[in-house]
């Protein structure tokens, strides 16, 4: 069960479009390079208390980030008529890109879907697009699934359409606290990410593609652990949990690690200090199951 599937999966395709257009007003286009933030937070130390929590959250929560970043920097290139309720107010507006986005209990429908933001987004412009908030909500809803997600903090979006659709995702320090409510179950988690950059896109054989390095902060922002893509993980459309190639590493105090590997959708491995276990997508789907109970709220 993915924390950021739900609705955000369908704005991505939406995304780049109305980004890159942005861009190309701007006379942006261009990426910039990461931030030093948590530099002064130490590691924290993998092991059998914490891996799978640190584990679970870097796939369910930190690799959604760029799906959730795209998503809320595209607000302020909506129309305020965009709203089929609520309100949507951009300053300056018309044709001038946007300086500032005020949604209130703004409703935003896509396809098979839709999105109700609330907050207040601060733009600006170099060769990309910076976007800085104090507290940003967007709820996702599509059928009886709902992920509400509050994020604060800044980051920059870059997009190209050629030859594939792409986003960018640099600089960026961000607060993540989402919420997904399925089948009448709520998990919850929480998250920091700095010196975020990430590469997503949908390659030719509708694959979702995404490359990310950052540094994920825990309990706080008291601890960290890097995180790290040497070879881009690939999604089939629609699977939320397992991936058919690529790999991830998380990297702790004291030579502690995670390394997930994919070699295709029943070849996945997961080597936490070097012990390494094996999982057909089934088996790992069922592992994220019974880690998934730490994260319940429970009624």
């Amino acid at each position: 069960m993915s924390l950021f599937n739900t609705g955000f999966s369908r704005a991505r395709g939406l995304t780049p479009v109305l980004l890159a257009t942005a861009l190309a007003a701007c006379g942006g286009g261009g990426g910039s390079s990461g931030s030093g933030g948590g530099g002064q937070v130490p590691f924290l130390t993998i092991d059998e208390n914490n891996a799978e929590r640190v584990l679970y959250i870097a796939l369910q929560g930190a690799l959604g980030s760029p799906s959730i970043l795209s998503a809320i920097a595209s607000v302020g290139f909506f129309e305020p008529s965009d709203c089929t309720s609520g309100q949507l107010i951009i300053t300056p507006g018309g044709e001038t890109p946007p300086e500032r986005a005020e949604a209130q209990s703004c409703e935003i429908s896509l396809d098979g879907s839709s999105l109700l933001v609330n907050g207040t987004l601060d733009y600006d412009y170099d060769s990309h697009i910076e976007v800085e908030t104090s507290s940003f909500r967007m709820i996702a809803t599509s059928g009886s699934e709902q992920v509400d997600v509050v994020m604060s903090g800044e980051f920059d979006y870059d997009a190209e359409l050629q030859p594939v659709e792409k986003g960018f995702i640099s600089d960026g320090d961000v607060r993540i606290d989402a919420e997904l409510t399925r089948d009448s179950e709520t998990l919850s988690m929480n998250f920091w990410m700095s010196s975020l950059a990430s590469t997503d896109f949908w390659n030719a054989d509708n694959q979702y593609s995404l490359n990310l390095s950052s540094i994920l902060l825990f309990d706080g922002g008291s601890y960290r652990v890097s995180m790290e893509t040497p070879a881009s993980l690939i999604q089939d459309d629609g699977d939320e949990v397992c991936y058919s190639d690529g790999r991830l590493n998380l990297r702790g105090a004291n030579n502690s690690y995670i390394t997930l590997l994919a070699s295709g959708r029943d070849n996945i491995s997961v080597d936490i200090n070097g012990a390494t276990t094996k999982y057909s997508c089934a088996e790992f789907e069922a592992y994220m199951e019974t880690i998934e109970a730490n994260f319940k709220v429970e009624d």
